[in-house]
């Protein structure tokens, strides 16, 4: 079995300004590396514990816009405009019933939650409100018949004013 979580980022940059100062640090602080694996992950709907996903993917993208070259700049680019912030997902979800299926089709929002804990540790990401878009149902063979999800995240009326809240609890007292 593959327990393993994969992350990826994807980072942007316009240029790049050389350092004047020293940046290294003498006698850096090692700190141990806490991983989370499959079995370390909670998928909460509604605050409810929901245990038939098979896989679940989320994008956090600012939708930068790559392309901004102006003359005069060097070869660089002028700037990264920010756009509108966008957070969706995939998951794959093991088909007992019709509930996941009935909130895609009927547009239902509701609330997601993706808690992984490992110890004291813990990195919970919280979307309140999301909306599916249904994949056909399959099924390989006579095995368990999947259904492939996608949702988006956004902000319409939440308390919290924003699409998506990501908590770290660790024992790093500062990252100053």
């Amino acid at each position: 079995v593959d327990t393993e979580l994969v992350a990826e980022l994807d980072l942007l940059g316009g240029k790049e300004n050389p350092s004047t100062g020293t940046t290294l640090d003498a006698s850096p602080i090692e700190h141990v590396l806490t991983r989370f694996n499959a079995q370390d992950v909670a998928l909460k709907k509604g605050g409810v514990a929901v245990a038939i996903a098979r896989s679940v993917g989320l994008n956090i993208s600012n939708e930068l816009a790559d392309d901004v070259y102006t003359l005069s700049s060097n070869g660089f680019r002028y700037a990264l405009p920010e756009q509108k912030l966008m957070v969706n997902g995939d998951a794959e979800l093991l088909f007992i019933d019709s509930e996941w299926t009935d909130l895609a089709v009927n547009g239902t929002e509701f609330d997601l939650e993706i808690l992984m804990t490992v110890g004291a540790h813990s990195l919970k990401i919280t979307l309140p409100e999301v909306k599916m878009r249904r994949q056909p149902i399959q099924r390989n063979g006579f095995g368990p018949m999947y259904v492939a999800v996608d949702f988006k995240a956004y902000f319409q009326d939440n308390a919290d004013g924003v699409p998506i809240i990501v908590e770290l609890i660790n024992d790093v007292a500062s990252y100053a």
